[in-house]
């Protein structure tokens, strides 16, 4: 039986490039184009985070903390998070959205094809570590706003479509995923 909602709860948004790692009366929201966020709830101790990385990995040597705007180095934040509260990953209920193709076919960016890269990477990743995705919104040409209840751990996603009637009709279809 999935939890109610808390009394009161904190919603924090999570900006691109950033990742967040949080406890049971918390709500983390974000918005994905080509970006992907993946999610991680503990369904016994309601902890719960999501990344929300930009590029799969960095093409240059940068400083050594990890830079959660790249794939590989927020999955290894997501690890030491799960470490710090003495948990293991496969604990855990793995969740995967974005990866949009936001860019007009034939435009030179939309060839760089960044959004399927980053499905990639992130399927990669949780595939490498043995972790199972339950569910997934990802890839198409719409972007979404994500929303994580880490009281029950329930994913919400809103999309907004491209149209040519109009330039962007937001569907206000949320999907519990």
């Amino acid at each position: 039986m999935k939890e109610r909602n808390p009394d009161e709860y904190r919603e924090i948004s999570i900006p691109p490039g950033e990742f967040r790692f949080e406890g049971c009366d918390n709500r983390l929201r974000t918005l994905l184009g080509s970006c992907v966020a993946i999610t991680m709830w503990h369904p016994i101790k309601k902890l719960g985070g999501m990344c929300h990385f930009l590029l799969p990995t960095r093409t240059q040597e940068g400083k050594s903390l990890p830079d959660p705007r790249y794939g590989d180095e927020a999955f290894d934040l997501m690890e030491r998070a799960a470490n710090k509260h003495l948990c293991e990953l496969k604990e855990f209920e793995y969740k995967l959205f974005g990866g949009a193709s936001l860019l007009p076919p034939g435009t030179s960016l939309s060839r760089i094809a960044v959004g399927h890269r980053n499905i990639e990477m992130a399927r990669g990743l949780l595939e490498k570590a043995s972790l199972k995705i339950v569910s997934e919104d990802v890839g198409g040409a719409c972007a979404r706003t994500v929303v994580l209840d880490n009281w029950n751990g329930d994913v919400w996603v809103r999309t907004t479509q491209a149209s040519t009637a109009d330039p962007l009709i937001d569907q206000e279809l949320y999907l519990s995923v």
